[in-house]
């Protein structure tokens, strides 16, 4: 009864002088480098200014308990004790002389050296955050009392470099340091333990590419790593910004999905969110975004002009085609379709884009010489989708026999202007005849020569107007010619010439000569000789002339004879 009387009078004594509590030791410490303990406090209040020294004692695991130090500065509250070897049996308390009765001591609690380690502990994941992209790691707090903060890892190395510590249970990694790489997490306690190193983790990094000719943008990624397994994984996609939404669930171990549900034009973003424990812990990837545009379709594909690239003796004509067009960045060729009827076109050929708007071909498959040929071009992409097409237009031909005949030429913008009936002199083209329409003559093979026919398109743009030309038709008659075997001066047959037909004129020609052998006379065969020289008219007799002739065919003659000059 005395001994808890004499409890309850001290108890009592304390409270009424307002002593707060014991000392409270807090940890000791062992530092293995330099064999040192810290003993660490948390200082009693005292509100009666009572206190004046701490006396520290302390014992190995099978001594007894001796004064250590006494400490007179009593704002201390840490103390070093130096060993002369690694012990970790040693165990202290800490006594405050004294209570406000200036008699009481006041003892603290007995600790041992912190040898325990904090507890184990995993990351629960480690997540790309969908608002900012960082990398966030995320765990549970350590249940172990002494938790005093954690540590994360870059894992690359194997070893760990820190990244950082934090008290929280949450760290941007990508603040930190960036890149992407395994994540290892450490709980470090009051006497710096630290936990083993947690499994290493990395989020699931994703990549996106685009085939637009398939219209397909095919996902991959990395699956999680870090936990036991991954339960299931599920594709998030939004499109034009607008609010994600999952579009497939799929098993823990796919790594590629294949997205077709976009049109050309739309911007679609995309993540992978991965589970495990049921879902209930759960990482999303990066986002990755492809932003796709519609094909440029060329505002207009014009085939400007079809026309024969022929000459004079040419066997054959090959059919040059111009063509227009705008717009050009998403033309990957353009392929030339041709036929005999604008029903039955083939393919000719295909030329690829240059990304210039003008285009020239000369088409050495076709004979303009022989018949009139459709053409139509079509531009094509890279997926080898039509983009747009132009009108059907065909070659000019032309045909003498007897009636000059040719088809007309179709669909220019602004339909033909004129039509030109052109025939060569033998050095240029000269213009015949001209007319709205297509021709239609009879009786034309009176009119021997070359000849051709030349569209001209009505003017589509300022100084822009293109012509069209047929293959080149030449004939002629068969080479009849006579001379005359006597001239009389006073008669109608008053002059020597050459008649005929199929002659060709600018290279045919003669000479007259007298009977001692002089040439009088040198004249091309339409020309006639009066029966003049020097002025006067020649004397009556016999006069040699020699004749040297050539057809419009080609054809080369030479002969001689005599005629009289008669009065």
């Amino acid at each position: 009864m005395r001994y808890i009387l004499a409890i309850f009078l001290s108890v009592y004594h304390l409270l009424s002088f307002g002593v707060d509590s014991s000392p409270q030791l807090l940890r000791a410490c062992i530092n293995f480098t330099n064999n040192t303990v810290t003993i660490s406090w948390k200082t009693p209040t005292d509100n009666c200014g009572s206190f004046t020294k701490y006396n520290l004692y302390a014992k190995t695991e099978t001594g007894t308990f001796t004064q250590l130090a006494e400490i007179n500065n009593i704002a201390t509250n840490e103390y070093l004790h130096s060993l002369t070897e690694p012990n970790t049996k040693w165990q202290y308390y800490l006594a405050t002389k004294f209570a406000c009765d200036n008699s009481t001591l006041l003892i603290s609690d007995t600790i041992a050296v912190d040898i325990t380690y904090p507890e184990n502990i995993q990351l629960d994941s480690v997540s790309y955050d969908l608002n900012t992209q960082d990398i966030i790691a995320g765990w549970q707090p350590n249940p172990s009392i002494d938790t005093k903060r954690y540590e994360l890892f870059d894992f690359r190395s194997g070893d760990g470099d820190s990244i950082g510590t934090t008290i929280d249970t949450n760290f941007n990694i990508s603040q930190a340091r960036s890149g992407r790489f395994p994540i290892v997490l450490a709980t470090i306690d009051s006497c710096s333990l630290s936990s083993l190193l947690s499994t290493p983790h990395s989020p699931s990094y994703l990549q996106a590419g685009i085939d637009t000719c398939e219209r397909e943008i095919t996902l991959k990624w990395n699956t999680y790593i870090g936990w036991g397994a991954v339960d299931s994984q599920s594709v998030y996609v939004s499109k034009d910004k607008i609010n994600y939404t999952k579009v497939s669930n799929l098993g823990g171990n796919i790594n590629s999905y294949i997205f077709t549900e976009f049109v050309l034009g739309d911007t679609i973003s995309f993540y992978i969110r991965s589970y495990t424990n049921k879902g209930t812990i759960t990482s999303s990837s990066n986002i990755v975004t492809i932003s796709t545009r519609n094909l440029v379709v060329p505002d207009y594909l014009y085939l400007a002009n079809v026309t024969v690239n022929d000459a004079i003796g040419n066997n054959q004509a090959p059919i040059a085609l111009e063509w227009e067009t705008t717009k050009v960045q998403d033309i990957e060729l353009f392929q030339i379709n041709y036929g005999l009827s604008p029903n039955t076109l083939i393919i000719n050929r295909e030329v690829n884009s240059t990304n210039s708007s003008v285009y020239n071909l000369i088409d050495t498959k076709s004979d303009g010489k022989t018949q009139s040929v459709y053409y139509q071009i079509v531009a094509y992409d890279k997926c080898e989708d039509p983009l747009i097409i132009s009108q059907i237009s065909q070659s000019i031909h032309l045909d003498i026999s007897p009636l000059i005949v040719h088809n007309e030429y179709i669909n220019w913008k602004n339909n033909v202007d004129e039509y030109q009936l052109l025939k060569h002199d033998g050095s240029t083209w000269k213009q015949i005849i001209s007319q709205n329409n297509p021709f239609t003559f009879t009786d034309f093979t009176d009119s021997s020569g070359c000849y051709k026919v030349v569209a001209i398109e009505q003017e589509n743009s300022p100084e822009k107007t293109a012509t069209s030309h047929s293959n080149i038709i030449c004939f002629s008659k068969p080479l009849v010619y006579e001379v005359p075997s006597g001239v009389n001066p006073n008669s109608d047959n008053n002059r020597f010439i050459v008649v005929g037909q199929g002659i060709d004129h600018n290279k045919s020609h003669y000479a007259i000569y007298n009977r001692w052998g002089q040439r009088i006379v040198n004249n091309p065969t339409n020309k006639p000789w009066y029966l003049d020289y020097q002025g006067k008219h020649v004397q009556n007799g016999i006069y040699l002339y020699t004749l040297e002739i050539h057809s419009e065919t080609g054809i080369k003659e030479i002969t001689k004879g005599t005629f009289n000059v008669i009065r």
